[in-house]
C-alpha cells in the first residue's frame, strides 16, 4: 500500500475527527488560525466523530469534519486535493448550511454564533497558475469604494473563510517552516508520507509537541487493520476512476476523430459542389455575355457592309476578322 499523507480524506478524519483526538484538534485549530481575530479554541467538540466501522456506509458526507468549541463557535473543516470547478460556491453552501442550522423555532437571530469554514487544499489545487500565499482568509467587507473613513468595515464577523494553500510551501525556506508554527502542521501533513521529507519533518516533531502527537497518531492510524482496509479500498477506487477516465478519454478522441472525418468529407463535398456550381455559372455567364457581343458585332458589320464601308474600317469598328466580315 502507497502511504498517504495527513490530507487523505479517511486518514485526516481518523487523526482529527475521533473522539479522543479533541486535544489535538483544538492546538492544530489555534495554530492554523493564530492570526484569526477570533479568541482562540477551548474544548472543541467534534459533531461528527470518525468511525472506522460505519465510515464506508457514510462516506457520501463531503464536508470532512463539524465541531463547536466552548463559546458554541462553529467550526468546519474539509480537504480538498484536485481542483473543482465550482469549489468557492460548494464551500460557501455548506458555511450557509452550518451556519442556518443553529436557527430553531425558539432561536433568535441574536443567539447566532460565528461559523468559520478551514479549507485545506493540495499542492494539485491552487486559486493561482503560482501560489504565492499559503494561508488565504476571507470575509464579508464593504468596498474600497463606498468606505467612508479609510479602512471598510467588516458587515460582519460570523462568516469567516480560510484558505490554506500547501502547494505554496513549496517557496519557503526550511527555517521559515521550522519557525512559524502554522507552516509546520501543514508541511506535516502534507509530508507525513515522504520519506523525502523526514529530515525536516524530524526537525518539526522535536520543536512542537503538539505535531509530535499528531505524528504518533498518524503512524497509528495507518498500522490499524480497519484502517488499511479502507484505505485500499479507496485507492482501489481511485485507481478504477481513472482508468475509467482515461479509456473513455481515448474513445472520445478515437470517436471525434472519426465523425470530424465524416462531416469532414461532408463540408468538402458541399464546399465543392458549391464551388463547381458557382465556377460553371460565372463560366456560362462569361460565354453568354460574349456571345451575345460577337452576334452585336455580326450584325453591324452587315449593315455597314450594306452600306459599302470599306471591310478595312468595319474590322477596326467592330473586331471582327476580315474573314469574317467577308463571309456575311
Amino acid at each position: 500500500m502507497i502511504k498517504p499523507n495527513l490530507l487523505s480524506d479517511t486518514v485526516f478524519k481518523a487523526v482529527f475527527a475521533s473522539p479522543e483526538s479533541t486535544p489535538l484538534l483544538t492546538n492544530f485549530l489555534n495554530a492554523v488560525l493564530s492570526s484569526s481575530t477570533h479568541a482562540p479554541f477551548s474544548k472543541v467538540k467534534v459533531l461528527n466523530p470518525f468511525n472506522a466501522s460505519t465510515y464506508l456506509k457514510e462516506k457520501s458526507s463531503v464536508l470532512d469534519l463539524r465541531a463547536m468549541d466552548a463559546q458554541g463557535r462553529l467550526i468546519q473543516i474539509e480537504v480538498q486535493l484536485r481542483p473543482h470547478a465550482a469549489y468557492r460556491e460548494r464551500v460557501l453552501y455548506y458555511w450557509a448550511k452550518t451556519f442556518s442550522n443553529q436557527l430553531e423555532a425558539s432561536t433568535s437571530y441574536q443567539e447566532l454564533v460565528p461559523t468559520i469554514a478551514l479549507c485545506l487544499l493540495g499542492p494539485q489545487f491552487t486559486s493561482e497558475q503560482t501560489p504565492t500565499q499559503v494561508h488565504r482568509v476571507f470575509q464579508i467587507r464593504e468596498t474600497e469604494l463606498s468606505a467612508t473613513q479609510g479602512k471598510p468595515q467588516t458587515y460582519s464577523e460570523h462568516l469567516e473563510i480560510h484558505w490554506f494553500e500547501t502547494g505554496a510551501l513549496k517557496n519557503q525556506e526550511n527555517s521559515s517552516i521550522l519557525k512559524n508554527k502554522d507552516f509546520a502542521w501543514l508541511f506535516h501533513m502534507l509530508h507525513s508520507g515522504d520519506d523525502l521529507a523526514q529530515p525536516l519533518l524530524e526537525d518539526i516533531v522535536h520543536t512542537y509537541e503538539e505535531i509530535k502527537e499528531s505524528y504518533l497518531k498518524y503512524n497509528q492510524v495507518l498500522s490499524d487493520k480497519q484502517i488499511r482496509l479502507i484505505l485500499d479500498l479507496e485507492f482501489e477506487a481511485e485507481r478504477t476512476y481513472f482508468s475509467d477516465l482515461k479509456w473513455e478519454r481515448e474513445k472520445a478522441i478515437t470517436e471525434g476523430l472519426k465523425e470530424g472525418r465524416v462531416q469532414g468529407l461532408m463540408e468538402g463535398k458541399a464546399e465543392g459542389k458549391a464551388e463547381g456550381k458557382a465556377k460553371g455559372k460565372a463560366e456560362g455567364k462569361a460565354e453568354g455575355k460574349a456571345e451575345g457581343a460577337l452576334e452585336a458585332s455580326l450584325k453591324t458589320a452587315q449593315i455597314l457592309k450594306v452600306q459599302g464601308v470599306d471591310h478595312q474600317l468595319i474590322s477596326e469598328a467592330t473586331g471582327l476578322t476580315l474573314i469574317q466580315i467577308e463571309g456575311l
